[in-house]
């Protein structure tokens, strides 16, 4: 399923496509979903309600590698499976989400991972795009958006790092920083 684009990012600021309008990036909503490992869809759809309340509001999507692949190649589906019940139930409520990966592994290994886990949410209309990880050389970057960009082309990428200024700069509340 091909997605449309709902919002584009103009030097280093988003936009919703719809209303031309500047979207707030400077206190995105942190969820940790590696608490959905092992979730049953109710409980992915239970940890969606928190967030009932936050239509037209973005949530920083917190993916743990560890979460995705259980071992090289080995991916955990239902843990995916409960990601994707989360991001369709928050959209439901009318809130976004950027995927920021968490990774420990190299930039090959988390591309595969996050390019993986792209496949099994692709559905959801409310994954504005990926954050890309601080640890990420600018060749790395590249690599990792060009892999993304080959089957999502509606995704947005965000970095405070990187100086594309296609990137878009965000801020997490609490003062969670980049992984």
């Amino acid at each position: 399923m091909k997605l449309d684009a709902r919002f584009e990012s103009k030097n280093g600021k988003l936009y919703a496509l719809k209303t031309g309008a500047e979207a707030d990036t400077g206190a995105l909503i942190p969820f940790d979903s590696g608490i959905l490992s092992g979730a049953s869809s109710e409980i992915a759809e239970t940890e969606a309600q928190r967030f009932s309340d936050s239509s037209g509001k973005i949530l920083a999507v917190y993916v743990p590698h560890r979460a995705v692949e259980i071992s090289e190649n080995m991916y955990d589906e239902m843990y995916l499976a409960a990601l994707r019940v989360f991001l369709k139930s928050i959209e439901a409520y009318g809130a976004y989400a950027i995927v920021v990966p968490i990774s420990d592994c190299g930039a090959e290994r988390l591309t595969q991972v996050m390019c993986h886990t792209a496949r099994r949410i692709k559905d959801c209309a409310s994954v504005i795009g990926f954050a890309l990880p601080d640890a990420l050389t600018e060749s790395e970057a590249t690599t990792f958006t060009d892999a993304m960009s080959a089957k999502h082309a509606h995704y947005v990428y965000f970095s405070n790092r990187h100086t594309n200024s296609s990137f878009v700069t965000y801020a997490v509340e609490s003062g969670r920083g980049q992984s």
